[in-house]
C-alpha cells in the first residue's frame, strides 16, 4: 500500500513539474529580437531589463507577460553563456528565415514578469 501512495505521490509532482512548462506553436518564426542596456527603462517603461525575443503566434505561456503592441509573449535571455546562445540562436533564426521552437517556464521570471527562455531549436 505505501508503494502504490509513494508511486501517485511521485505522479502528482512530476505533473506539478511539468505543468509551468510552455512551447510556442511548433516551428514558428521569430519576429523580433531586441538588445537592449540597462537604461531601457528610462526610454521605454515597462521594456524587458535585457535582452529578448518574440516568436511568431507565441501569444500565452501560463503568467509570462506579452508585449502589448503585439500581444506575443516576451521571452527574455538570460545573462550568462546560455544565455548568449540562446541570442545567436535566435538571430540566425531571423536572419535566415528559418523557423524555431521555444520552451519557456512561468516560474522563471524577471523583476517584471517576464518570462526567462529556458529552450531555443531551429527547426527545418
Amino acid at each position: 500500500m505505501k508503494i502504490k501512495y509513494g508511486l501517485v505521490a511521485a505522479l502528482f509532482i512530476c505533473g506539478v513539474a511539468n505543468a509551468a512548462n510552455y512551447y510556442n506553436p511548433a516551428h514558428a518564426l521569430v519576429t523580433k529580437v531586441e538588445s537592449v542596456n540597462a537604461n531601457v527603462n528610462s526610454y521605454f517603461p515597462g521594456n524587458p531589463l535585457g535582452d529578448y525575443l518574440n516568436v511568431a503566434g507565441f501569444t500565452s505561456a501560463g503568467v509570462c507577460k506579452a508585449d502589448p503592441n503585439t500581444g506575443l509573449i516576451v521571452l527574455e535571455v538570460s545573462n550568462d553563456v546560455s544565455g548568449r546562445r540562446q541570442f545567436n540562436t535566435a538571430l540566425t533564426a531571423l536572419a535566415t528565415g528559418k523557423t524555431v521552437d521555444v520552451a519557456v517556464n512561468d516560474t522563471l521570471r524577471d523583476a517584471n514578469g517576464y518570462c526567462i527562455l529556458v529552450a531555443i531549436v531551429i527547426g527545418p
